[in-house]
């Protein structure tokens, strides 16, 4: 099925002139967002580079730079689009603080003399970025959120009109910016585009900032979508068809399905969907924040004693569940106590989750059948029962 590489085939040779600058294009610098381009793109560079020049062979030939293989092949032939060709970048930074608990990645886009696209990253495969990602749970704002507000704020300049994107992390981070950065530049947004990226806690939702701006908010999420329902939106979202299998496939906009100007769209999510959504949501309104706090502290804490050794021998798929059981044996048995508590209030809302699915699933299924609906020889069986 048609993806990013598609779209390059179908329109790299085709100018934005012809072919206006789309939601593709949109959802192409969104995973360009995860390419490393330190010591290219330099963030203090006053003069933006031409995106070719940019993508260098040593870079599309560094094979451990890249955690997939359809990302090199993409920036080759991006390297080579006519389309692309005027696109400039800059400002490209990767910062990580262990002890901040924080991962931030960016980079920005010229498009022509007058539109400006800030495309952020998603989570990487760091225990700070993902210990980061879990505190949203019980922090309004994290560390992230504040440089990509800051990040935003630096790349205002008069007369430009701006659109704010990123996947999965990035896409919330897209959000708090125009939620939160200077009035100047809240003003020139024109969009902000979230792919698959989780929501916030209820306070930020209630912000002025966020009231003001919700209305540029254009989120998609893929039909199996799991990390793009986390925590709370008002914004409507679009549902993309994907070819991907399981919850990382989904998420992997690479398998998103493309039109030659926008996605394969679909009118609902699937079960899956639904199910961790009302799970997830239901287990942390039952639990106040202090103790989300408590739970997530704690459990990294705990991962933080499996040594890397144990962990890479896991077999993949159960790397995750194994890892937290090793680390749940190795705790403290005062600190186990509220840990085993909050699985225990997860596992009451998987249960509830999956009763409200199967009599929804029930009750769409089955049919009131009164006497007159039947045969008269029916009819009158059913009346005397």
């Amino acid at each position: 099925m048609p993806g990013l590489q598609d779209y390059l085939y179908w329109r790299g040779d085709v100018p934005f002139s012809l072919s206006p600058f789309n939601e593709n294009d949109i959802l192409l610098f969104a995973r360009i967002a995860y390419v490393p381009f330190e010591d290219i793109v330099d963030y203090d560079d006053l003069i933006p580079l031409p995106i070719a020049s940019s993508i260098r062979l040593e870079l599309v030939d560094d094979t451990d730079k890249f955690s997939q293989e359809s990302d090199r092949q993409m920036l080759s032939l991006l390297r080579d689009a006519t389309r692309y060709s005027d696109v400039r970048v800059s400002r490209y930074v990767d910062s990580r603080d262990t002890e901040a608990q924080k991962q931030f990645a960016a980079i920005t886009f010229d498009v022509g003399t007058d539109l400006r696209v800030i495309a952020y990253r998603g989570t990487d495969a760091t225990m700070t970025g993902w210990k980061e990602d879990f505190n949203m749970m019980f922090m309004k704002e994290v560390p992230a959120q504040y440089e990509a507000c800051a990040y935003a704020n630096g790349a205002y300049e008069e007369g430009k009109r701006f659109i704010l994107c990123g996947h999965s992390k990035g896409g919330n981070l897209a959000m708090f910016s125009a939620a939160f950065c200077e009035p100047a530049l809240q003003n020139a947004i024109e969009s902000v585009y979230n792919f698959d990226g989780p929501g916030f806690l209820k306070e930020t939702l209630q912000s002025q900032g966020y009231q003001k701006v919700k209305g540029r908010f254009h989120t998609f999420a893929p039909q199996g979508s799991v990390i793009g329902m986390l925590l709370e939106h008002e914004e409507e979202y679009t549902i993309v068809q994907s070819t991907g299998k399981g919850i990382s496939g989904q998420h992997n906009i690479n398998t998103w399905e493309l039109t030659r100007d926008g996605y394969v769209t679909l009118e609902n999510n699937n079960d899956q969907s639904r199910f961790w959504d009302q799970t997830f949501n239901e287990w942390l309104v039952q639990l106040p924040p202090d103790q989300r706090q408590t739970f997530v502290e704690t459990m990294f804490q705990a991962l933080q004693t499996v040594e890397r050794e144990d962990m890479d021998a896991l077999p993949g798929k159960y790397r995750s569940a194994q890892a937290i059981i090793r680390a749940l044996r190795k705790m403290d048995p005062e600190m186990r106590k509220p840990v085993l508590s909050t699985f225990g209030a997860f596992a009451k809302s998987v249960q509830s989750s999956a009763l409200s699915l199967f009599s929804e699933r029930i009750g769409s299924t089955t049919q009131v059948v009164k006497p007159g609906d039947l045969p008269p020889d029916k009819s009158k069986e059913l009346e005397y029962k």
